[in-house]
């Protein structure tokens, strides 16, 4: 997509699916301005962290809808168990190693 054409960029789109994930640039006490994209949302922080210091620091976000995400939330924390299983397995078999070379 071209956001150089009006109307391309999701920000000027009317319509929007929920999922889509949007740019901000915040401030310390949560006011959030909404930006074209991440490279807008940096350059808007900088710019409001010199020009309103009482609500700074200002932060570069990027927004979704909670419920978009929650298939790969699930899939992230499946993840980390498994991976928690595996650790936990090597950390065994690396003590009992440890305890058959000492014994």
């Amino acid at each position: 997509m071209n956001d150089d054409l009006p109307g391309a960029s999701p920000v000027q789109r009317m319509v929007r699916p929920a999922a889509e994930a949007r740019w901000y640039s915040v401030s310390n006490s949560g006011q959030a301005m909404l930006c074209a994209n991440e490279k807008d949302a940096r350059r808007n922080a900088a710019i409001s962290n010199k020009s309103f210091p009482f609500h700074a620091p200002y932060s570069a976000v990027q927004l979704v809808d909670v419920a978009a995400v929650a298939a790969e939330r699930e899939r992230c924390a499946k993840l980390v168990e498994t991976q928690r299983i595996a650790i936990n397995w090597n950390e065994r078999e690396g003590l009992a190693k440890c305890i058959r070379e000492l014994g």
